[in-house]
């Protein structure tokens, strides 16, 4: 009986990263509880055929044995021969046991308990795809009349900050106090008034003002 298309199946299962070959692999697909079909080839040794009929009993799977051998199983993975593999994508175990339905019809009732296994899953997957928009498009509720938010109220300038400078011809000047002249206000600079006009110190002033008295006595 030829193969019928399943190596091909197999090998883009494998490339999809949705195949495991191997004893060790093919435990470790069953340890995380993934596994959807176990296959085995036509001339598997004892310890692959107690292995591959162990983990499909546990894991509640079919066991398919392929009618391809273990170097012509190993080809289509990319090894050099391969005599157990399982499957951990639904779709494609449902795929496979219908291709060895087609050519055998004693893979038939697995095929169908495949077939309605993937459908089953692809209801949940609906169901769930079809659910997330409505939450998505869910609203909040309206906020309750009270007091007011933080983002709702208007910003007040803090203590200590920097004046704001005036924009003037598309640039910013700091704004300068002027008198009603138009000249601005500077402190005034004794420096470069002369002596005689230059205001006299607190000392001189005291005696300029007891000398009179003293005449006057």
């Amino acid at each position: 009986m030829t193969d019928n298309g399943i190596l091909s199946l197999l090998g883009l299962a494998k490339r999809a990263g949705k195949l495991a070959a191997g004893d060790d692999p093919v435990r470790e697909l069953a340890q995380d509880g993934v596994i959807r079909a176990v296959f085995l080839a036509s001339d598997a040794g004892a310890a692959s055929s107690r292995q591959a009929a162990f983990t499909a009993g546990k894991e509640g799977v079919p066991l398919l044995t392929l009618p391809v051998t273990k170097a012509e199983l190993g080809g289509a993975l990319g090894r050099n021969a391969c005599a157990l593999c399982a499957l951990s994508d639904s779709g494609f175990a449902a795929k496979a046991a219908e291709k060895l339905a087609a050519a055998d019809p004693s893979f038939a009732e697995a095929a169908k308990a495949l077939a309605e296994k993937h459908a089953r899953i692809q209801s949940r997957r609906g169901i769930k795809k079809h659910r997330a928009p409505d939450a998505a498009q869910a609203q909040p509720a309206p906020r309750a009349a009270g007091r007011p938010r933080a983002a709702d109220k208007p910003s007040r300038p803090r203590s200590g900050a920097a004046p704001q400078k005036r924009r003037d011809g598309g640039k910013f000047q700091k704004s300068r106090v002027r008198s009603a002249a138009g000249v601005s206000r500077k402190p005034a600079d004794n420096s470069q008034l002369s002596a005689d006009k230059r205001p006299a110190p607190r000392k001189r002033r005291a005696a300029a003002i007891e000398q009179p008295r003293k005449l006057r006595r």
